[in-house]
């Protein structure tokens, strides 16, 4: 009876998850742009204020626009910081965001999307406090922040949790355009995000340069208080008595304290066998196509998620560099770039699938098994996903090649349309398992794109910051490459198993 009740009202809680993402990434976006300048301030601060006698440049404004900035010596060392800070972030992310998820399954999906939300607090506070110190704090208290961020699990684990919330209690074949409602509501709020930041900074100009921030922080508050009038996806979550729930929280603190940092239930556990062999039983004739589906479309949800995360700080740095972009004109490529994500996700990825997507081949089922049941990927998911590799592809090399800001802008807006990558990727994946497992598929998710995280800003960064100087596209050529191989993996997918 859950079921079918949380069926018809499936529409309505997404629509209080979308109102929760709008808001937390509208406060995401108001500091995107601002919070990279603030952390290349506060490096240039500290690099050119060790050598008083020799500095003929003026203050350094923290958060606001410093043009002695703008060189390459301070944005390779800044890409350097980045690099470093995600490797803190990720490593925290791998102990923290496998647990969270799987613990999900027990307390619900909005709990921990309220854990995950206090640890970005966090770090927001943290930057606010270094860019109000003195002149003598050093910049490497920028790593607490980014500690602060890992030990959250990062925003990924607020996705995976949509991601589950939505699987939870919505129909397979309606799941692409709600987990796009999703990410269009996310992309909405950054694109709307950096043209309030505009506003605000035109009102306030360079004295206080930091009022960006505090909106921030009042927005994330509002976030927080809002979950708590957002109903729970899991019928039982967070209802078992105390001895039980107490219980429960031991037994999921004794398997975290035998694991490895973290990873679910000890070593044994993480193995990919048994970890698909509980994804995916064996035993049924299409088992093994799915376990083969599952293993490609975690390959290719990497690839993307590789790439979205990659040049998160590159496309901000280089056009500064390129180009001699300031605060206003990053904000704009941010709108702009994120408008049409968000037009892709919400508008034209629903319209898509009504149009092109088959009726459902299984007449006889119940409600409750067409939720329950899965039933696979078809072919409308392969192309969905090739076609927004392609274009990601497309926008990474015209990015490296651009001669001016109009066309690197215009590459973005193309790109814009893999964003559908991840949400196809990620509702095809819950069309392989049973229902009472998406938050261990999630969990399993959250560890390999936190190990991604590590691995990939790291990487695009260190890129940037050793090619800055001579060929300053070459991190978005090598993000074009790998993503040529997520384009290969689509080639193996087998759909519409169920109608074979």
């Amino acid at each position: 009876m859950y079921v079918l009740s949380c069926i018809r009202a499936d529409i309505t809680q997404v629509i209080w998850l979308i109102v929760f993402f709008l808001i937390n990434s509208l406060a995401f976006g108001i500091t995107a742009v601002p919070r990279m300048n603030l952390i290349v301030s506060l490096i240039c601060r500290q690099a050119l204020g060790t050598d008083t006698t020799t500095n003929p440049y003026p203050p350094v404004v923290i958060g606001g626009y410093n043009p002695q900035c703008m060189v390459g010596d301070i944005s390779s060392l800044t890409a350097k910081v980045a690099s470093y800070g995600n490797i803190i972030s990720g490593l925290l992310a791998i102990m923290t965001s496998t647990f969270l998820n799987t613990l999900s399954d027990r307390v619900g999906r909005v709990r921990i999307i309220f854990i995950n939300t206090v640890g970005l607090v966090g770090a927001e506070l943290v930057l606010v406090v270094l860019a109000n110190s003195s002149n003598n704090v050093s910049s490497n208290w920028l790593f607490l922040a980014y500690f602060m961020d890992g030990l959250s699990g990062s925003f990924a684990v607020s996705m995976s949790m949509a991601s589950a919330y939505i699987s939870d209690c919505t129909a397979e074949e309606k799941r692409n355009v709600q987990i796009g409602r999703i990410h269009g509501s996310m992309f909405i709020g950054i694109a709307v995000g950096p043209i309030i930041s505009s506003f605000i900074v035109s009102l306030s100009g360079q004295k206080t340069p930091l009022t960006v921030f505090y909106v921030c922080l009042v927005m994330r508050g509002i976030s927080l208080v809002y979950l708590y009038f957002v109903p729970e996806s899991l019928p039982k979550a967070g209802t078992l008595p105390p001895l039980r729930m107490q219980s429960s929280y031991a037994s999921i603190g004794s398997r975290l304290s035998r694991s490895t940092l973290g990873l679910p239930t000890g070593i044994d556990r993480l193995n990919p066998s048994k970890w698909l062999d509980r994804l995916v039983p064996p035993g049924f004739p299409e088992s093994s196509l799915f376990r083969r589906n599952v293993v490609f479309l975690l390959l290719i949800n990497i690839i993307c998620y590789s790439a979205a995360m990659s040049t998160a700080e590159v496309l901000i740095l280089y056009p500064q560099i390129v180009f001699k972009w300031g605060n206003v004109e990053n904000n704009t490529f941010m709108s702009v770039i994120n408008f049409f994500r968000a037009a892709v996700s919400a508008l034209a990825l629903p319209v898509l699938i009504r149009l092109f997507r088959k009726p459902s081949q299984r007449p006889n089922l119940s409600q409750s098994q067409l939720v329950d049941a899965p039933t696979g990927a078809d072919s409308l998911d392969r192309t969905l996903m090739r076609t927004a590799i392609l274009c990601d592809i497309f926008g990474f090399v015209g990015y490296a090649t651009s001669p001016n800001g109009v066309l690197f802008t215009l590459c973005g807006a193309l790109a814009a349309f893999g964003a559908i990558g991840l949400s196809t990727t990620e509702a095809a994946l819950t069309k392989h398992i049973s229902r009472e497992r998406v938050g261990e598929l999630m969990g399993g998710l959250g560890l390999m794109q936190a190990i991604v995280r590590i691995v990939a800003p790291s990487t695009a960064n260190m890129v940037y910051s050793w090619t800055v100087t001579s060929a300053p596209g070459l991190a978005f050529l090598g993000v074009a490459g790998t993503l040529c191989i997520g384009v290969l993996l689509t080639l193996f997918l087998r759909v519409d198993i169920n109608g074979m």
